[in-house]
């Protein structure tokens, strides 16, 4: 079995910080990292990096959607206040 050439990262600043995930999520991202011959930051590093543009488009995408449930909730809530006005007003 021919084993495949380790993949070098490029050197950049490094700064240790700590992530809360649960066990499963670390687990799958421990799996992957093995099955690509990196630790678990070397796997996120190249996640990240190969992905970025990927990412942002989702968080943007999330970002928007949340926005736009807060519009639509507020809405509701001034339709509901102003029935609730117009039965006071009665």
């Amino acid at each position: 079995m021919h084993r495949g050439r380790r993949v070098i990262l490029p050197q950049r600043p490094l700064r240790r910080t700590t992530f809360t995930l649960p066990v499963d999520r670390l687990e799958f991202l421990d799996e992957c990292a093995k099955a690509i011959g990196q630790d678990r930051s070397g796997f996120l590093s190249i996640i990240l990096d190969g992905f970025e543009d990927e990412i942002a488009a989702f968080a943007k995408g999330y970002v928007a959607r949340i926005m736009k449930q807060v519009q639509n909730n507020q809405k509701e809530t001034d339709k509901s206040a102003k029935r609730v006005e117009s039965v006071s007003a009665s």
